[in-house]
């Protein structure tokens, strides 16, 4: 792997500094696959966060989110389902606004690299195109969960704004899913026991 990513970057190791280990243990539980599942899991652990930062720091509105989000999706079904994926423009507007982002050089390439590595990762991984259908359906699910998380977090009604953070942090049962494939039922149940969500 390169040294340097986008989540490897001072701030995000210092907000979570144990993502990459624990990947590394969920990894260790695939045998021959430990190279494709740890790859699977870093490269969309750091491009999750690219796209919640451009959005979140690029002042992007509730409309253009919602076109982003569906952008995306329809990308991975792309590649997920297709014997020859094509990408329809989605990856080139991400990079335009990862280029506008309010942020230095440096942060704007690790998050463009993040990017392509995630989409090229999909086409390629062993681990990930042998279980395509169902890292189809956790992505969609990770991806709408997103959506939703934010739509309750601006929630009118208090319980509703409680429940946003567990909502929204659909990557925590993308990585318990990932550790099932990988693990079976005690990998699985040993991350779940680990769950923790951004407030």
């Amino acid at each position: 792997m390169k040294e340097q990513f986008y989540m490897t970057r001072a701030p995000e190791l210092a907000k979570q500094p144990d993502a990459l280990p624990m990947f590394s243990k969920i990894a260790s539980l695939a045998g021959d696959s430990e190279n494709d599942v740890l790859a699977c899991l870093w490269l969309a652990w750091n491009f999750f966060h690219v796209v919640d930062d451009v959005v979140d720091e690029g002042n992007v509105d509730d409309e253009l989110k919602e076109n982003i989000a569906h952008g995306l999706f329809d990308l991975v079904e792309n590649i997920l389902t297709s014997s020859e994926p094509t990408d329809p423009g989605f990856l080139n507007s991400l990079s335009r606004m990862i280029a506008a982002a309010p942020w230095d050089e440096e942060r704007k390439q690790l998050a463009d690299n993040a990017c392509r590595d995630f989409f090229g990762d999909l086409i390629v991984n062993v681990f990930i195109r042998r279980n395509a259908r169902q890292f189809l359906a956790i992505y969609q699910q990770t991806i709408d969960r997103w959506l939703a998380g934010d739509e309750m977090a601006s929630s009118s009604i208090p319980f509703r704004r409680q429940l946003a953070p567990a909502v929204r942090c659909g990557d925590v049962d993308f990585i318990v899913f990932v550790a099932k494939l990988a693990g079976g039922w005690s990998g699985m149940r040993w991350v779940s026991k680990l769950r923790d969500y951004d407030p």
